[in-house]
């Protein structure tokens, strides 16, 4: 009599960069501002981004309980940004 023994484990990696805005969206309360604005800029942030990844290494989980920032459990991927002109907690933030 044969078994089969299976097993499934999810890894993930954690990238984070920064980048430069225009001062003018930090006097803004407005998320869809900033939304707009890396939208529209996507090619100052996306390569950066991925070549971050490239770099991290894989942990074991699905990622959730590596940011407070995280909300899409479900998902396999998911990009957030975050505004924090005080360097003390982000102002506003949201999903790309």
């Amino acid at each position: 009599m044969k078994t089969r023994i299976k097993i499934r484990r999810g890894y993930y990696k954690y990238a984070e960069i920064e980048i430069d805005m225009p001062d003018t969206y930090l006097t803004t309360d407005e998320w869809s501002d900033v939304t707009d604005y890396l939208h529209d800029n996507s090619h100052e942030w996306e390569y950066k981004l991925e070549e971050a990844l490239d770099k991290a290494e894989l942990i074991q989980g699905n990622g959730m309980d590596s940011d407070d920032g995280w909300t899409d459990y479900k998902e396999t991927e998911e990009v957030r940004y975050e505004v924090d002109p005080d360097k003390d907690s982000y102002r506003m933030g949201g999903h790309l």
